[in-house]
């Protein structure tokens, strides 16, 4: 499962009922402080009676009154993996930040030591596209900054070995062509169909569609079982997406 929480206007005892009615093995959180990750870790535990290891991968200093400190320190907003399976090897890389075009971006990337061969994953969340009121040149600078961080991730799972997830908010559509390392990496999208949208998810609208496909979940060695699956959410702007997989 790979989720974007929207931290400052959702917090842990918003996202933990969430994630306790799926109950997944992993879940891959972008937009969240270090605190509120373990703030939901013992929620699930305490009141869900689900037991998950947290790896944080924070990106930057918190911007947001409701990320608490903690012992890493002040950089404490980003990725963060929670898994029932266990976890081992985790390395936070940052990303290129176009000299400071954007907020500073990372991948997450940690083994799940499942029985078998392990499976390495990498979470991240690409900076945006071209915003309103940029000059031309600034969007031109922001797409190529955007290619350039999807290339990094892209070289580092390439060389992650043969069971591999790549999932995350790319923020991009699914006929980007800068996409498309991912699959010469020998990684497959399992919405190969596009049908499962996940952002643009109104919390005032129960039930209503999402409109766009951000968020994505590669693998390579791994097949789906079954079809993707997004549902709306009342706590946050993305919807998350679910998949099942095996060897």
């Amino acid at each position: 499962m790979t989720w974007n929480v929207r931290t400052n206007t959702f917090d842990a005892p918003d996202w933990a009922p969430v994630v306790a009615e799926r109950a997944p093995d992993v879940v891959a959180f972008q937009e969240i402080c270090a605190g509120d990750a373990e703030d939901l870790v013992g929620l699930l535990r305490a009141e869900h009676g689900l037991d998950y290891e947290l790896v944080p991968g924070p990106a930057r200093e918190a911007l947001y009154e409701t990320c608490r400190s903690t012992a890493a320190g002040p950089v404490v907003f980003g990725q963060a993996v929670l898994s029932r399976v266990p976890l081992k090897d985790p390395v936070n890389t940052l990303l290129p930040d176009g000299g400071g075009l954007d907020e500073p971006r990372a991948f997450l990337a940690v083994t799940l030591d499942v029985p078998g061969a392990p499976i390495r994953l990498l979470t991240t969340h690409i900076t945006i596209g071209p915003e309103r009121g940029d000059s031309e040149e600034k969007g031109r600078r922001r797409l190529a900054l955007q290619a350039e961080q999807v290339d990094a991730v892209t070289r580092a799972a390439a060389a992650a070995g043969d069971r591999v997830v790549v999932l995350g908010d790319l923020n991009m559509g699914p006929d980007d062509p800068r996409l498309d390392g991912l699959q010469r990496a020998g990684l497959r999208d399992v919405d190969e169909g596009r049908n499962s949208p996940t952002s643009d998810n109104r919390v005032e609208e129960p039930g209503s569609p999402a409109r766009n496909k951000i968020d994505y979940l590669f693998v390579k060695g791994l097949e789906r079982v079954g079809d993707p699956q997004t549902f709306w959410v009342p706590s946050s702007d993305h919807r998350p997406l679910v998949a099942t997989l095996r060897p």
